[in-house]
């Protein structure tokens, strides 16, 4: 492909000689009609110094994200198996995702191992995953940007005009708003990966063949996937080496151990959760057999092509938003090509149902990000050199159209990063920091997912991501730690529910209720193996602290509710969310009132109020129900980008949020025990 791209600009393979297409290991020399503020080695240093000032940029959003708990699934099994490998089990399994059974088995990641053991002596605290990957983020961009300074000295005459491609390369990957996403979301060996596939990249093209042998084993072990980007770097550089008229011995060598290696870790198991993607997303293709091999996912996209291009089609909104914001032109590049397609189709034929999930410009497309700016500077050097002025132009042109909508989508999606990684305000990640420190290492912990990460800094830690939902049960002392409305996207009726359960078990104690934060800690009856969270739409009211509202905690958990008393007028109970389709409902409040009380359903989604029950003196105890009738349906906002600068997300949950509160006028006294919402026919 990428020969037939040089023959349409009428250059002949014979014009891409050693000394244009290959760079010397010496250094090379300042052209003497360069100016001397702008010389290689003064690039280099300013890329040094400008990835230094990224790396800090990197640490400062981890420590945010670290600090304040945003961390869920995929960092809590990474963040257990670093400490029980720390902590002398060489074979943890992961209690997080327990159908992947040993950590082994996830991705095969063997660098986790001395990353651990490193981790142990030099940096033991659960922020050392993190450290790292933003070390790896901006490191990976250095080696590409010294790339691009090699590809632009490569002609020492043009040297003047293609300076200028480094500088540009180096602000595109430093805006490219992916690459701050992709680290703001837990910790994955991707960014790793790529610091190796580009340290490995950047010597075969400088003719250093020694260094794959340090760089390969590397690579290999972030990952099975690692295997993928290994045969796409071998097609790259065996492309480049058919145009060189050089041996194409060592690219195929590369392109058979990366085949090897996905064999291999397919044949041991150790690509289990590979696997289980495989399963859902590529079933299709091979009419739900299982497991599924890869010479049988080829056989099928070959012989159903057209469900396998109906896939890609749904994913060309992403595979564009992957590729345009690191300037796009590079993708059609020999290093650029084979690493996008790579990623592209691996993801893009995965069936719709879990395709949106892994498209999205985030971490699993983080190749793209490093090899898409130096495979620009890889075409504009070359068409400097080697085009006709009237071509030559407009290739630059294109360059620099490329360049100018990178910075645009910088624009649209950089000031989004907030709404992602501001979801738990500082006063509740303190209190999350203190049920931490309270927390013996010893015991299990049980943590809603999207606040459990820096929990799993033990031997036995279990996720709650959905309800119901069955837990095993390791020690004698277990601690709950949910905040329904704390870094989770989920419906929060389901966990409120959960929280009432868990306070009415035998042996429970609330240690804290503050901040949207609730811990319990569970003295486990003798005998007991494992306990199960039933889902419930009715959820007790003291979980629903409103404005003027004070919880009343003491005696036993069936008794626990919400009261008021005084002059103060306002929400006795609020937040009481139910997750809502179009459909007819029963509310229902169980509370007492000496005075004037209203009882009411809001569209919170729509900010409309639905119904109100006006009340005066209950005298006692009593359950107001009121029918709620949803007609309409309108869809949460969520930031999909402006223009050509899209992406396409995974939409929000289909429904409103439908809301009951209650409010007092401020002259009575109010109780209130309980709220359900449950469809009516």
């Amino acid at each position: 492909m990428a020969t037939d791209s040089l023959r349409s600009s009428s250059v002949t393979s014979e014009e891409f000689d050693a000394n244009s297409m290959v760079g010397s290991s010496d250094s090379v020399p300042v052209p003497s009609q360069c100016a001397a503020w702008l010389t290689g080695t003064r690039i280099r240093q300013f890329a040094v110094l400008v990835f230094g000032v990224q790396f800090v940029l990197l640490l400062l959003l981890e420590w945010h994200i670290y600090t304040h708990f945003l961390l869920s699934l995929d960092y809590s099994i990474f963040e257990q198996a670093r400490y029980e490998i720390a902590h002398g089990n060489l074979d943890p399994r992961v209690t997080a995702a327990p159908s992947l059974g040993f950590y082994w088995q996830n991705h095969g990641e063997w660098l986790m191992w001395p990353l651990a053991l490193i981790s142990r002596v030099v940096f033991p605290g659960g922020f050392f995953l993190l450290l790292v990957q933003a070390l790896a983020t901006a490191g990976a961009g250095l080696v590409a940007m010294l790339w691009a300074v090699d590809l632009c000295e490569r002609d020492l005459d043009k040297w003047k005009k293609t300076r200028w491609l480094a500088l540009a390369a180096c602000l595109v990957y430093l805006v490219d708003p992916w690459v701050y996403w992709s680290d703001s979301f837990d910790f994955h060996f991707q960014a790793i990966a790529a610091l190796f596939l580009v340290l490995l990249a950047r010597d075969l093209d400088r003719n250093r063949l020694w260094s794959g042998w340090i760089y390969v084993p590397l690579l290999l072990a972030t990952g099975d996937l690692a295997g993928t980007y290994l045969v796409a770097i071998g097609i790259s550089a065996g492309l480049l080496m058919l145009v060189r008229r050089k041996s194409v011995a060592l690219p195929l060598l590369y392109v058979a151990l990366g085949v090897s290696w996905l064999i291999a870790m397919s044949a041991i198991d150790a690509n289990v959760a590979s696997k289980g993607n495989a399963i859902v997303g590529y079933g299709y293709l091979v009419a739900g057999r299982q497991p599924v091999p890869l010479t049988d996912l080829v056989r099928g996209a070959i012989e159903h092509p057209l469900r396998a291009l109906s896939a890609l089609k749904a994913s060309v909104v992403n595979d564009w938003a992957n590729t345009a914001a690191p300037g796009f032109i590079g993708a059609l590049s020999p290093w650029g090509i084979s690493i996008s397609l790579v990623v592209i189709l691996s993801v893009g034929l995965l069936s719709p149902s879990i395709q949106r999930m892994f498209s999205r410009p985030l971490f699993q497309s983080f190749p793209i990000y490093i090899f898409v700016p130096v495979g620009s500077v890889f075409i504009l050097a070359w068409a400097i050199r080697r085009l006709r002025p009237r071509i030559r132009r407009a290739v630059l042109a294109a360059g620099t159209l490329a360049l100018a909508q990178a910075i645009a989508w910088a624009i649209v999606w950089l000031p989004n990063l907030p709404t992602t990684t501001f979801l738990v305000n500082n006063a509740s990640a303190t209190t999350l920091n203190n049920a931490l420190r309270m927390i013996p290492n010893g015991d299990e912990v049980i943590a809603e997912e999207g606040i459990a990460g820096r929990f799993f800094d033990r031997n036995y830690a279990l996720l709650c991501d959905t309800i119901p939902a069955k837990f095993s049960i390791y020690t004698r002392q277990v601690y709950f730690v949910f905040g329904p409305t704390l870094g989770s996207e989920r419906p929060v009726d389901y966990f409120y529910s959960a929280i009432d359960e868990i306070a009415s078990l035998p042996g429970s104690h609330l240690m804290i209720d503050k901040n949207g934060l609730w811990v319990f800690e569970w003295n486990v009856p003798h005998g007991v193996r494992s306990m199960t969270l039933p889902s419930s739409r009715e959820i007790g009211a003291w979980e629903l602290l409103g404005k003027i509202g004070h919880r009343v905690v003491s005696g036993q958990p069936a008794t626990w509710h919400m009261g008021a008393s005084g002059p103060a007028a306002g929400y006795v109970v609020y937040g009481a969310y139910y997750q809502s389709v179009r459909g007819k409902y029963l509310a229902s409040v169980t509370l007492s009132a000496t005075g004037r009380t209203n009882v009411e359903v809001w569209n919170a989604t729509a900010g409309e109020l639905i119904t109100r029950v006006k009340l005066d003196d209950t005298h006692g105890r009593i359950t107001v129900t009121m029918p709620v009738n949803l007609h309409n349906i309108v869809p949460e906002p969520y930031f999909t980008g402006v223009g050509l600068f899209t992406d396409d997300p995974i939409p929000p949950p289909t429904g409103d949020n439908l809301e009951i509160r209650v409010y007092s006028f401020g002259d009575e006294a109010i109780n209130v025990y309980s709220v359900a919402l449950a469809q009516s026919s």
